[in-house]
Protein backbone atom coordinates (compact mmCIF):
# COMPACT_ATOMS: atom_id res chain seq x y z
CA UNK A 1 0.00 0.00 0.00
CA UNK A 2 1.21 3.45 -0.94
CA UNK A 3 1.64 6.53 1.12
CA UNK A 4 -1.19 7.97 -0.30
CA UNK A 5 -3.30 4.71 -0.02
CA UNK A 6 -2.84 4.58 3.36
CA UNK A 7 -3.64 8.36 3.86
CA UNK A 8 -6.87 8.60 1.99
CA UNK A 9 -8.09 5.11 3.71
CA UNK A 10 -7.23 6.14 7.15
CA UNK A 11 -9.40 9.80 5.85
CA UNK A 12 -12.39 7.77 4.91
CA UNK A 13 -12.40 5.69 8.01
CA UNK A 14 -12.77 9.19 10.24
CA UNK A 15 -13.85 12.53 9.86
CA UNK A 16 -12.17 13.57 13.07
CA UNK A 17 -9.67 16.19 12.03
CA UNK A 18 -7.12 15.20 14.35
CA UNK A 19 -7.42 11.66 13.89
CA UNK A 20 -6.49 12.40 10.27
CA UNK A 21 -3.62 14.44 11.12
CA UNK A 22 -2.51 11.97 13.47
CA UNK A 23 -2.73 8.86 10.80
CA UNK A 24 -1.08 10.43 8.18
CA UNK A 25 1.90 11.41 10.88
CA UNK A 26 1.83 7.74 12.03
CA UNK A 27 1.85 5.91 8.32
CA UNK A 28 4.93 8.76 7.82
CA UNK A 29 3.06 9.84 5.01
CA UNK A 30 2.63 13.80 5.13
CA UNK A 31 1.00 15.93 2.54
CA UNK A 32 3.49 18.79 2.02
CA UNK A 33 2.58 21.85 4.36
CA UNK A 34 0.45 24.60 2.57
CA UNK A 35 2.25 28.24 2.56
CA UNK A 36 0.32 30.49 4.90
CA UNK A 37 -0.82 32.35 1.58
CA UNK A 38 -2.55 29.17 0.48
CA UNK A 39 -3.93 28.80 3.76
CA UNK A 40 -5.11 32.65 4.05
CA UNK A 41 -6.58 32.05 0.50
CA UNK A 42 -8.76 28.97 1.25
CA UNK A 43 -10.20 30.76 4.65
CA UNK A 44 -10.83 33.92 2.85
CA UNK A 45 -12.88 31.50 -0.26
CA UNK A 46 -14.29 29.04 2.37
CA UNK A 47 -16.39 31.67 4.61
CA UNK A 48 -17.94 33.13 1.56
CA UNK A 49 -18.90 30.16 0.84
CA UNK A 50 -19.81 28.46 3.81
CA UNK A 51 -21.42 31.52 5.37
CA UNK A 52 -22.23 33.81 2.89
CA UNK A 53 -19.85 36.79 4.24
CA UNK A 54 -16.78 37.37 3.67
CA UNK A 55 -13.67 37.95 5.88
CA UNK A 56 -10.33 39.41 5.98
CA UNK A 57 -7.41 37.59 7.38
CA UNK A 58 -5.46 39.57 9.46
CA UNK A 59 -2.75 36.32 10.29
CA UNK A 60 -1.42 33.04 9.74
CA UNK A 61 0.84 31.51 11.81
CA UNK A 62 2.06 28.13 12.42
CA UNK A 63 1.61 26.71 15.31
CA UNK A 64 3.00 23.02 16.18
CA UNK A 65 0.85 20.85 13.42
CA UNK A 66 -1.14 23.62 12.42
CA UNK A 67 -1.68 27.31 11.19
CA UNK A 68 -3.66 29.31 14.01
CA UNK A 69 -5.57 31.82 11.31
CA UNK A 70 -6.85 35.38 12.67
CA UNK A 71 -9.36 37.27 10.83
CA UNK A 72 -12.83 39.89 10.70
CA UNK A 73 -15.57 38.71 9.56
CA UNK A 74 -17.41 41.45 7.80
CA UNK A 75 -20.63 42.58 8.88
CA UNK A 76 -21.88 46.32 10.45
CA UNK A 77 -20.25 45.31 13.89
CA UNK A 78 -16.82 43.22 12.39
CA UNK A 79 -15.78 40.58 14.62
CA UNK A 80 -12.28 39.02 15.38
CA UNK A 81 -11.82 35.33 15.39
CA UNK A 82 -9.52 32.78 15.14
CA UNK A 83 -9.57 29.63 13.35
CA UNK A 84 -7.25 26.09 13.08
CA UNK A 85 -6.72 24.73 9.84
CA UNK A 86 -4.16 21.86 9.50
CA UNK A 87 -0.86 22.39 7.99
CA UNK A 88 -1.60 20.50 4.91
CA UNK A 89 -4.75 22.62 4.11
CA UNK A 90 -6.98 19.88 4.07
CA UNK A 91 -9.19 20.76 7.41
CA UNK A 92 -10.51 23.50 9.65
CA UNK A 93 -11.75 23.23 12.67
CA UNK A 94 -13.12 26.16 14.28
CA UNK A 95 -12.45 25.33 18.28
CA UNK A 96 -9.85 23.41 20.05
CA UNK A 97 -9.82 22.02 23.10
CA UNK A 98 -7.42 22.02 25.97
CA UNK A 99 -7.37 18.40 26.73
CA UNK A 100 -5.18 18.90 30.34
CA UNK A 101 -7.74 21.68 31.18
CA UNK A 102 -10.98 19.95 30.08
CA UNK A 103 -9.71 16.30 31.97
CA UNK A 104 -8.98 18.36 35.21
CA UNK A 105 -12.68 20.55 34.62
CA UNK A 106 -14.13 16.98 34.04
CA UNK A 107 -12.62 15.35 37.61
CA UNK A 108 -13.37 18.34 39.23
CA UNK A 109 -16.97 18.42 38.21
CA UNK A 110 -17.52 14.32 38.68
CA UNK A 111 -16.08 14.80 42.67
CA UNK A 112 -18.40 17.64 42.96
CA UNK A 113 -21.69 15.27 41.76
CA UNK A 114 -20.10 12.05 43.65
CA UNK A 115 -19.56 14.25 46.60
CA UNK A 116 -23.29 15.95 46.31
CA UNK A 117 -24.44 12.00 46.16
CA UNK A 118 -22.61 11.04 48.56
CA UNK A 119 -23.59 13.92 51.07
CA UNK A 120 -27.05 12.51 50.70
CA UNK A 121 -28.45 15.14 48.45
CA UNK A 122 -31.19 14.38 45.55
CA UNK A 123 -32.88 16.30 43.36
CA UNK A 124 -36.46 14.96 41.73
CA UNK A 125 -37.09 15.76 38.29
CA UNK A 126 -39.83 14.91 35.65
CA UNK A 127 -36.72 14.75 32.93
CA UNK A 128 -38.11 16.60 29.83
CA UNK A 129 -39.23 19.66 32.03
CA UNK A 130 -37.14 22.68 31.54
CA UNK A 131 -36.56 23.33 35.15
CA UNK A 132 -35.76 19.95 35.66
CA UNK A 133 -32.69 20.35 33.36
CA UNK A 134 -31.84 23.51 34.68
CA UNK A 135 -32.10 21.74 38.42
CA UNK A 136 -29.70 19.22 37.82
CA UNK A 137 -27.23 21.47 35.71
CA UNK A 138 -26.44 23.61 38.91
CA UNK A 139 -25.06 20.13 40.16
CA UNK A 140 -22.51 19.96 36.91
CA UNK A 141 -21.64 17.89 34.39
CA UNK A 142 -22.56 14.73 36.25
CA UNK A 143 -25.62 15.89 37.95
CA UNK A 144 -27.28 12.45 36.62
CA UNK A 145 -25.82 10.86 39.75
CA UNK A 146 -27.96 12.55 41.94
CA UNK A 147 -31.22 12.95 39.40
CA UNK A 148 -34.02 10.80 40.11
CA UNK A 149 -36.91 11.13 37.44
CA UNK A 150 -40.59 11.26 38.88
CA UNK A 151 -42.04 10.61 35.27
CA UNK A 152 -42.28 6.99 35.56
CA UNK A 153 -43.37 6.41 39.66
CA UNK A 154 -44.20 10.00 40.74
CA UNK A 155 -46.10 7.62 43.57
CA UNK A 156 -42.69 6.77 45.02
CA UNK A 157 -41.69 10.18 45.22
CA UNK A 158 -44.87 11.81 46.97
CA UNK A 159 -43.92 8.91 49.38
CA UNK A 160 -40.58 10.59 49.89
CA UNK A 161 -42.98 14.50 50.36
CA UNK A 162 -41.43 15.14 46.82
CA UNK A 163 -45.00 17.19 45.80
CA UNK A 164 -43.38 19.56 43.57
CA UNK A 165 -40.33 19.02 40.53
CA UNK A 166 -38.28 19.84 40.86
CA UNK A 167 -37.32 19.07 43.98
CA UNK A 168 -33.97 18.68 46.49
CA UNK A 169 -33.97 16.32 49.77
CA UNK A 170 -31.12 16.90 51.69
CA UNK A 171 -31.08 15.71 55.56
CA UNK A 172 -34.84 14.98 55.54
CA UNK A 173 -35.45 18.33 54.13
CA UNK A 174 -37.53 19.05 50.49
CA UNK A 175 -36.52 22.13 49.14
CA UNK A 176 -38.76 23.26 46.40
CA UNK A 177 -37.10 24.51 43.01
CA UNK A 178 -34.20 25.16 40.81
CA UNK A 179 -31.52 26.04 43.69
CA UNK A 180 -28.31 27.46 42.89
CA UNK A 181 -24.27 25.81 42.81
CA UNK A 182 -24.14 27.90 45.81
CA UNK A 183 -26.85 26.81 47.52
CA UNK A 184 -25.77 23.10 46.97
CA UNK A 185 -22.40 24.03 47.90
CA UNK A 186 -23.28 25.74 51.25
CA UNK A 187 -26.37 23.00 52.12
CA UNK A 188 -23.48 20.14 51.88
CA UNK A 189 -20.17 21.70 51.79
CA UNK A 190 -19.17 19.91 48.90
CA UNK A 191 -17.33 22.29 46.32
Amino acid sequence: MTCTERTRTGSTLTAVMLAAQLLSYATGCRRADASAIAVQELVESWYPLAEGREVRVLDVKADGSLYRVTFHRAGPQPQLETIFVTRDGRYLVEALRPVQQESARLRDERRFAECLRDAGLRIYTQAAAPFSQQAVAQAGHFGDLVAIDCSSAAENCHKLGVTELPSITHGGEVFSGVKPRAWLESRTGCK
